[in-house]
């Protein structure tokens, strides 16, 4: 039940990251940003769910919390935590002044962030690290 409940989450935490930050390619207005900072939010929702159901998983598999595979996920979500922290920050000051664009260090999270979570979904199908 609870891997049922963790691929689903999963799957759903890399589109819809991929998602937001593609509407805001397409249109930069402030409806979208604000429907984005939404989004931004649902995210770590979703991140939530995912540690806890993997920190279920765990022991249900019979594996250890010291295994790579594992220790590289809980690591590299956290970081997508701190990235989806940064872009609410970004989000915010877009909002309060229309007129600054988006920066470079806002797409750049983007990316990493979109590269992060494949490289968690390799580990998570392979069973091994990405190093």
């Amino acid at each position: 039940m609870y891997k049922c409940i963790h691929l689903l989450f999963g799957t759903a935490l890399l589109g819809i990251f991929m998602f937001n930050y593609l509407i805001l390619l397409r249109q930069n207005n402030s409806i979208l940003l604000k429907i984005s900072l939404k989004i931004d939010y649902c995210l770590l929702g979703t991140i939530v769910v995912m540690f806890i159901t993997g920190t279920l998983l765990v022991p249900e598999y019979q594996w250890t919390y010291h295994t790579p595979w594992i220790e590289a996920a809980y690591g590299l979500l956290s970081v997508i935590t701190l990235l989806i922290f940064n872009n609410i920050i970004f989000k915010r000051k877009k909002i309060k002044n229309p007129v600054q664009s988006l920066n470079f260090l806002f797409h750049l999270s983007q990316l990493i962030g979109m590269v992060i979570l494949i490289l968690i979904s390799k580990d998570a199908v392979t069973k091994h690290t990405w190093f």
